[in-house]
């Protein structure tokens, strides 16, 4: 039974990503949602006050605008009010979706909403007054596409208004780590739009308060970037930056703002961290709003080790902070390329469509190896500390499939399958783990024994720091979720109803505590993980962790698990459990994200 989990894993999840028969152009949610609203079959439009009486049958869908909108009968299809409360009397019945943009909904519990209840708490875009008619037009906007958000994933996010703003930023990055404690970011932007294109320039020093007040290059970094981007919808975006960064091991498993909390409260850093000096040439051209993407890039980077300090935390562990394991020093030059495919229907919390990121990177250069390195796999021979050429291939790969089953109700699978293709050993900073939340959960993050096949590690000589050391990685994730009725502080009284997913702000009425809606609805998930790392060599009949290079890892040695969780807005709370053949020893691991896990 146990060896099926990866079976079933595996069958359910390799499906083929394909774009929608009719492609998207999303921008900001709000705006999606209206589109899908406005272009709907024999969609009614009005403006202002509109009441449908007890008895009375209304011929959706139905948009409404400036409301205020009380339904007491039905309304045989969607519903769609932007800037307008919505009021629902007993009995009141919506065949459809409600989705209310800048405005709250009562009474939730005494009508009957056969589809989905979306709430955005923020006000409608509009066109000026003049551009057009119809007032229920959204306008058009300048919208960033996905790679800008992830490449900018370490400073805080402005909102697209705010994205033709220029100025002067002074902010925290979205990060608290053991090795720059909390970084602070400041400095010049200039964000010009050209109407055909948008130049985006901007020129950021960063204070690393991990050693107090001084001021030395270990606490003092930069990033400056020049951009331009030709075309809205379709076009190519062409750019250059200048940074000296410290940079996480293995960015895809928990997000920044995620391990900067676990570092902060409980001095438990997930991350692995190394400097990485230097400047990189980019282009990359993109369809559907960002949908569909295709960059490359060329750069030459500096990469040393990085210590850890003892940083504030508050809650003190009794063994302090992991140690920083120690990378590949040395000048690397960077070749990539990178290709995005995203068809979700929402991009912040999906419940329908693909995602997938691959990338590949060539590096070619001089490193000093470290001494885990050179055992991992046959290297050039020469006195221990010696710089040595280098060069490699390593590729990756991230595949989502998000399925609405029901209103209340999805499916979720993912792939991430990745290391070295080819040429010399991957350098220390470029290899691979799966133990911890964002891997197998049910296995303890980095340690010794059971887990430690899953980062390649040597059970007789553990390096400091527990790095990740496998050249290759494969997993496997699925998790049904489902959603859950909870009256937070139901002792207070009545409250408007909120969001789908979340807390949120409440709107115009209704009972409120401390600036929070009372009443939200949850989720509980179920999942299941499957995946084991490997090294790339002869296999060595005393030595496991070997795959012949050509040849995937027997199925029977693939790790797994099985869990449960509990979501309250953006919090979740899970527990996993080991359960392929040999792990029955391990104990259940409790996690706790701020995050869906994927």
């Amino acid at each position: 039974m146990r060896r099926l989990v990866p079976m079933l894993l595996a069958l359910a999840c390799v499906l083929p990503p394909g774009l929608p028969a009719q492609s998207r152009v999303r921008s900001r949610e709000a705006e999606r949602l209206i589109d899908r609203a406005l272009s709907a079959p024999g969609a009614t439009r009005r403006t202002g006050a509109l009441t449908i009486a007890a008895g009375d049958r209304f011929a959706g869908p139905l948009v409404v605008q400036d409301g205020p909108l009380t339904i007491g009968g039905r309304v045989e299809g969607s519903v769609t009010a932007i800037d307008a409360d919505v009021a629902l009397l007993p009995g009141a019945v919506i065949d459809g979706d409600l989705v209310v943009i800048g405005g709250t909904v009562t009474g939730r519990d005494g009508a009957r909403i056969e589809g989905e209840l979306r709430i955005l708490q923020e006000a409608a875009p509009r066109r000026a007054r003049g551009e057009d008619d119809d007032p229920l037009r959204p306008r058009a906007v300048v919208t960033r596409d996905r790679q800008e958000d992830a490449e900018d994933a370490w400073v805080t996010k402005w909102r697209d208004a705010e994205w033709r703003q220029s100025g002067i930023r002074l902010t925290m990055a979205r990060t608290y780590n053991r090795t720059e404690g909390w970084p602070i970011v400041f400095g010049p932007i200039h964000r010009t739009d050209f109407g055909w294109g948008r130049l985006a320039l901007d020129a950021f020093g960063i204070f690393r308060t991990s050693q107090g007040t001084q001021w030395n290059t270990s606490t003092l970094g930069h990033r400056a970037r020049a951009e331009l981007r030709l075309g809205r919808n379709y076009g190519l975006t062409l750019g250059g930056r200048s940074y000296d960064i410290v940079d996480a091991v293995e960015p895809w498993q928990l997000s920044e703002g995620e391990n900067g909390l676990s570092s902060f409260f409980l001095q438990r850093d997930l991350r692995d961290w190394y400097d990485r000096q230097g400047g990189q040439g980019y282009a990359r051209l993109f369809a559907f709003d960002g949908a569909v993407t295709l960059g490359a890039s060329y750069g030459q980077e500096r990469w040393r080790s990085r210590g850890i300090h003892d940083v504030f935390a508050l809650f003190n562990r009794p063994d302090g902070w992991r140690a920083n394991p120690q990378v590949d020093d040395g000048v690397m030059h960077l070749t990539t390329a990178a290709w995005t495919i995203d068809t979700r229907n929402d991009a912040d919390d999906p419940t329908s469509g693909w995602l997938m990121n691959a990338d590949y990177e060539h590096g070619t250069g001089t490193l000093v190896l470290t001494s885990t390195t050179r055992g991992l796999r046959p290297v050039p021979s020469g006195a221990f500390g010696a710089a040595e050429r280098t060069t490699y291939g390593r590729g990756f790969v991230d595949l989502r499939r998000y399925n609405r089953l029901a209103p209340d109700a999805e499916l979720r699978f993912r792939i991430v399958a990745g290391g070295w293709l080819h040429g010399d050993p991957l350098p220390m900073q470029r290899r691979l783990s799966l133990s911890g939340p964002a891997g197998l959960p049910g296995f303890p993050f980095r340690a010794v024994g059971s887990a430690g096949s899953l980062e390649c590690a040597d059970g007789g000589a553990i390096p400091l720091g527990s790095p990740a050391q496998c050249d290759r990685i494969a997993l496997a994730q699925v998790e049904y979720r489902g959603a859950l009725h909870i009256d937070v502080f139901d002792w207070l009284g009545d409250a408007p109803a909120a969001p789908r997913r979340g807390l949120a702000p409440p709107g115009r009425g209704g009972q409120r505590y401390r600036g929070w809606s009372s009443r939200t609805r949850g989720s509980f998930v179920l999942f299941a993980d499957a995946g084991r790392g490997w090294l790339v060599g002869a296999e060595r009949p005393t030595d496991a962790r070997f795959v012949r290079e050509g040849r995937l890892p027997a199925l029977p040695t693939f790790r797994s698990d099985i869990g449960a969780g509990l979501e309250l807005g953006v919090l979740g709370l899970y527990l996993a459990k080991a359960v392929s053949a040999g792990d029955a020893d391990v104990p259940p691991v409790f996690f706790v994200r701020v995050n869906r896990r994927f």
